[in-house]
């Protein structure tokens, strides 16, 4: 007896579970959503990437609905995509489950696409889903690597850059579709200072997996001081990068026409056109570097030894130790060397000597006078 009623309530356990998954079957299937949760669906992309040549797919989720209770019909496509496929699916998450709706499309074009809005059914209820805005890329198997620079300054519409003598052009080197970066070498160009301020972290071929982007991946940022004045173009950099089909590709620098022109307010010095001008700045203060180099290309310790230079070299006689070192000095500061500077100690022997002269005559015709 007591078996009996054992069995009897296992069986009534069990047909109340059994009942309660078709209460909530029933109630899944003809439970309808609210139109304020219908208005906030929308179709979203399935990959991150969609490439010309391949299929993609676009996916829909729905909450507390059936499978059978949705339908779809994709009635509207642009010319650059066909129809593949659709699929419906449970789903469960965070404990919701719903239907999934997947659409699988096949692009034959690049460009954006903007889809018109897909007829949904859900329980006899007619929706318009919108679609997410997508871009289809150049497939990877098919497109190689680009690379562009950016300079501080904004070249004009035929790409030519206007700088000075001395004036610092820093541009940065920028790779598109790149999976890897080969090989990267530069030459120091002729009268310049050149350094390359910054290499950026971009692995190469052994250490980064295949991965696609459309940005631009910054590679080097570089500092460049064309020290004479001149037409230039831009210093051989020689990079080579990985495409993403495995192809290795030399890059080639877009063409830029660099236009430097003459420092009015350089260190080089004026030529003197008079004995009397050499006297003048004899007894004038020596020019700031700082105001002759109006450009801000030497550094405050530079400067000092300039100005204390150009000091000595007017308080010494001519082809001393001081011009030598005042010349290496504005050399080793990327500097034209100036003309010689007026020494005053000449100045003063020379004066020296035509006051002796003068008084000599002067007496000499004294003498002459007395003895007539």
């Amino acid at each position: 007896m007591e078996k009996s009623t054992a069995t009897r309530r296992k069986l009534g356990f069990r047909l109340l579970i059994c009942l309660a998954l078709i209460y909530l079957k029933i109630n899944l299937l003809f439970a309808t959503p609210t139109y304020e949760y219908l208005n906030t669906l929308q179709f979203k992309k399935q990959d991150t990437y969609f490439f010309s040549g391949e299929s993609g797919d676009i996916f829909l989720k729905i909450d507390d609905i059936s499978p059978d209770s949705v339908s779809v019909s994709v009635n509207s496509l642009p010319d650059s995509m066909s129809f593949l496929s659709s699929k419906k699916e449970s789903f469960v998450e965070n404990g919701t489950q719903g239907t999934k709706i997947t659409l699988s499309f096949r692009f034959k074009k690049t460009g954006r696409i903007l889809l018109s809005p897909i007829e949904v059914r859900v329980n006899n209820i007619f929706l318009h889903i919108p679609v997410e805005s997508f871009f289809v890329y150049e497939n990877p198997a098919t497109i190689l690597p680009t690379i562009s620079v950016y300079f501080n300054k904004t070249p004009n519409n035929k790409n030519e850059l206007f700088v000075t003598e001395g004036e610092h052009i820093n541009f940065t080197l920028y790779a598109r579709y790149a999976s890897a970066i080969t090989k990267f070498s530069w030459t120091l160009p002729e009268n310049s200072l050149f350094a390359e301020v910054r290499r950026f972290d971009i692995l190469n071929e052994n250490e980064k997996p295949y991965s696609f982007s459309s940005n631009e991946i910054p590679i080097a940022e570089f500092d460049w001081q064309p020290l004479v004045q001149g037409d230039f173009a831009l210093p051989e950099i020689n990079i080579s990068a990985l495409a993403y089909n495995g192809t290795n590709v030399n890059l080639k620098l877009p063409e830029y026409k660099i236009i430097v022109n003459k420092n009015a307010l350089s260190l080089k010095g004026k030529t003197q056109n008079s004995l009397s001008e050499n006297f003048k700045d004899a007894f004038s203060e020596p020019k700031s570097p700082i105001e002759e180099n109006a450009q801000g290309t030497l550094s405050e310790k530079s400067l000092d030894l300039l100005i204390s230079l150009h000091s000595k070299e007017l308080h010494s006689l001519p082809f001393s130790k001081a011009r030598k070192n005042r010349i290496e000095a504005e050399q080793n500061a990327a500097l034209i060397p100036s003309d010689s500077k007026p020494s005053i100690p000449l100045f003063i022997i020379t004066l020296f000597f035509c006051i002796v002269f003068l008084i000599e005559t002067y007496i000499r015709r004294l003498k002459l006078l007395l003895c007539i």
